[in-house]
């Protein structure tokens, strides 16, 4: 009963820094916040802070964590096509504006664009190409991809996310088939 009191005490922690630090960053760039400042308004300790982090980017790093942990899990199909996958995307990032917003108005959104790269070399494996690519362009070709799903996220996000992400996958995906598609499990 202990390990699930403590289990429940930690993701209450977490979730009241990382929301401290959401509404801190509305207003004020990340740079300029201090540790202090998100456990006072988070109610909690510099001690349980240091408990789970180092330093303030390891929150926004854990929620994109858990942004791509969803994203995968929703992937897990036999076949996936582009609509599907990119319709999965829009759907999964849909409910973090203000996090992208966020990212964007502290100039961090490099710390996004590299964990969509890492999670689609996680499965590069898996991605069907339209043509056939060498090794030694591969990780330019999933840059090139990635590159695309990055900037129309910050484009959507700027706008407040008007479109639905059904219509954000109609317009994402039939740029994509020009180079992959899809994904087999």
């Amino acid at each position: 009963m202990a390990n699930q009191s403590n289990s429940e005490q930690t993701q209450l922690t977490k979730e009241s820094l990382f929301n401290a630090l959401m509404q801190l960053m509305t207003f004020t760039d990340l740079n300029d916040l201090s540790i202090s400042a998100v456990t006072r308004k988070a109610g909690v300790s510099r001690m349980a802070f240091y408990r789970h982090y180092n330093i303030l980017e390891d929150l926004i790093s854990e929620h994109l964590n858990d942004i791509m942990a969803d994203y995968q899990a929703q992937l897990k199909k036999d076949k996936i096509n582009n609509y599907e996958l990119s319709y999965t995307f829009f759907v999964c990032f849909r409910p973090h504006l203000q996090f992208i917003l966020n990212l964007q108005r502290s100039r961090l959104t490099g710390i996004l664009f590299d964990k969509l790269v890492s999670f689609v070399v996680s499965f590069s494996e898996s991605i069907v190409c339209v043509e056939e690519c060498p090794g030694e362009v591969t990780d330019y070709n999933i840059r090139f991809v990635v590159g695309g799903f990055f900037s129309t996220l910050l484009a959507w996000s700027q706008t407040g996310m008007k479109e639905s992400a059904e219509q954000m996958a109609m317009l994402v995906s039939a740029e994509l088939a020009k180079h992959i598609s899809g994904i087999v499990n």
